[in-house]
């Protein structure tokens, strides 16, 4: 879905996503000391997650992954924009992997469409699995939201 937004009298169509991604953008053109670090991340990563849906779609999609590099800017810009505020261990070390997550919706793509021809198919459904929790592993050890 994309919203007007009218800009010098001219009307622009943007979606939603975009609408977020601007506002965390300007947003975070704050200092760390407004929002947490961990509210900080929470907002960048349930931002990466509706991406990253799209992106365990259509693993092909570069405009897709392209956001998620803004997201990971953001990040990196934070940091920079901060640098006399914030110590070096109180600094966003954690930025979105996108080629894991690649890697995993690739290497899930198989066993997924093996699955929509036969749910009752036990090896796809085992590696389907693992790579789920592969993922579920990796995203707690990465603070990165459950939402």
């Amino acid at each position: 879905m994309s919203k007007k937004l009218n800009l010098n009298n001219e009307s622009l169509d943007i979606s939603e996503q975009d609408v977020d991604l601007m506002k965390i953008k300007f947003e975070m053109t704050d200092s760390l000391s407004t929002l947490s670090q961990k509210n900080f991340l929470q907002r960048i990563y349930k931002e990466a997650q509706l991406h990253l849906n799209s992106l365990m779609k259509d693993s092909t999609q570069s405009e897709i992954k392209n956001k998620l590099e803004e997201l990971n800017d953001i990040i990196k810009n934070c940091n920079v924009n901060n640098a006399e505020s914030v110590s070096e261990s109180d600094k966003i070390k954690t930025f979105i992997d996108i080629l894991i997550f690649l890697d995993k919706f690739q290497s899930a793509k198989p066993y997924h469409d093996l699955l929509e021809k036969n749910s009752a198919d036990t090896a796809a459904r085992q590696r389907m699995n693992k790579i789920n929790n592969f993922l579920k592993n990796f995203n707690q050890k990465h603070d990165y939201s459950e939402s």
